[in-house]
């Protein structure tokens, strides 16, 4: 166990790494997480030793911080959704959520089974964990304002808020197949629980969640008054979050849709100036909030790479995974899409693993994964996470400035 007096020095030290973070990196083509990365590996190497995390006996702590981090993002990426419900725009992160995670989810099953020599619910569970693009770790991608209507952004924003909720099936079903999640005959209790009620349930009480926060804030004396709508803010997401939790619905939907509702109601005030300032107001100190628990996450990240041994497997299963498994997955889920090439080829690329992936990793182990299946999956599981961070964090900054000047606005 630490001294109490280092856990404040290290928290200290993440809290000044996040606020200089993004300016010692603008200048180069490399994103925050990396650095972030590259400090939690540095502080838990083992000539240091600072940062000792093990994912297997730390795993409660490693399911709650990326919880967290996980459920803020996903609420601020349904605020910064400012999109009807009936704008046929939703087609592109709707069909990346359900379709192309489910091809993703069977693609990498059937690589852990069939070329890992995994069991069928723990190749499953690899397919359940590394199958959610992050929403965390995505924000160079995802839309940049509440007007933004670019298709590229819009699908990777939506997606990243949909499928951190709709891989939850994915991962009960591999943690029944262990007997460690019951099932049903015939996988009825799964069909009837985990999918329909977890997925209709999540998405409609955060619908009723935000709405009514929404109407509440409108009819508030003093509403727009910053600290309000911030209180407000996280007590609809932490509400909304536990109620489907208690409900056994799927949080992270939850979350997502909450917020997503939240900026429908706002949407329609009486001064459309007022709206607009009051969601640059809440989305801005959310995304303060959000870096922060980015930075605690990566850091993380960064020192189980520097403690867990390699699985050689990787010099084959990430170009797999990136180049083969997300592009295929997501050109399957978007068939028939009204999209142009070039943006489906971006979309393909920037399928980023990270924090959500940590915690659906974490929360098998509190299930009762075996000890040992445990290990091996996380020897894939965190470096897989980091060679991500790495490798879309040196692409980002290039091809999104190449993609803003080559697109072509009246493309489809």
């Amino acid at each position: 166990m630490w001294a109490l007096e280092y856990s404040y020095l290290l928290i200290g030290a993440i809290l000044m790494l996040a606020a200089v973070s993004r300016p010692l990196v603008g200048r180069y083509p490399i994103s925050p997480a990396m650095l972030y990365l590259g400090v939690g590996w540095i502080l838990s190497h083992r000539r240091i030793g600072f940062l000792s995390v093990d994912p297997v006996e730390h795993a409660d702590v490693l399911e709650h911080v990326s919880e967290l981090a996980v459920v803020i993002s996903l609420f601020v990426c349904g605020l910064k959704c400012q999109v009807r419900a009936s704008n046929p725009l939703w087609a592109l992160p709707l069909r990346l959520a359900f379709l192309s995670m489910t091809f993703t989810v069977g693609m990498i099953t059937l690589i852990g089974f069939y070329l890992l020599n995994l069991p069928l619910g723990v190749a499953l569970i690899l397919g359940a964990v590394l199958a959610p693009t992050d929403p965390v770790l995505a924000s160079e991608v995802q839309i940049e304002g509440i007007h933004d209507r670019d298709k590229v952004r819009f699908a990777l924003t939506g997606e990243g808020g949909f499928n951190d909720g709709t891989a939850f099936p994915f991962l009960y079903l591999g943690l029944g197949f262990l007997g460690l999640h019951h099932l049903g005959e015939w996988w009825g209790s799964w069909w009837a629980v985990d999918v329909l009620w977890g997925i209709l349930g999540g998405l409609a009480l955060g619908a009723i969640c935000g709405a009514a926060a929404g109407l509440m804030v409108l009819k508030l004396p003093g509403h727009e008054h910053q600290g309000v709508q911030e209180f407000l803010a996280f007590g609809l997401v932490f509400t909304s979050y536990g109620a489907a939790m208690a409900l056994g619905t799927h949080g992270f939907l939850a979350a997502f849709t909450s917020g997503l509702a939240l900026r429908w109601v706002e949407g329609r005030p009486r001064d459309e100036s007022e709206q607009t300032a009051m969601a640059h107001k809440v989305l801005g100190f959310k995304e303060r909030v959000e870096r922060l628990l980015e930075a605690v996450n990566v850091v993380l990240i960064g020192a189980l790479t520097a403690t867990i041994p390699w699985d050689s497997s990787l010099l084959w299963l990430a170009p797999l995974l990136f180049v083969i498994v997300r592009p295929l997955a997501v050109m399957l889920g978007l068939w028939g899409a009204r999209i142009s090439n070039l943006r489906r080829s971006y979309i393909a690329w920037f399928g980023i693993r990270g924090i959500g992936s940590v915690y659906y990793f974490s929360y098998a182990v509190g299930q009762g994964l075996p000890t040992l299946q445990a290990q091996s999956l996380a020897a894939l599981v965190y470096p897989l996470l980091a060679l991500s961070i790495i490798v879309h964090g040196l692409s980002v900054s290039p091809l999104m400035e190449r993609y803003s000047e080559d697109d072509d606005p009246k493309a489809c």
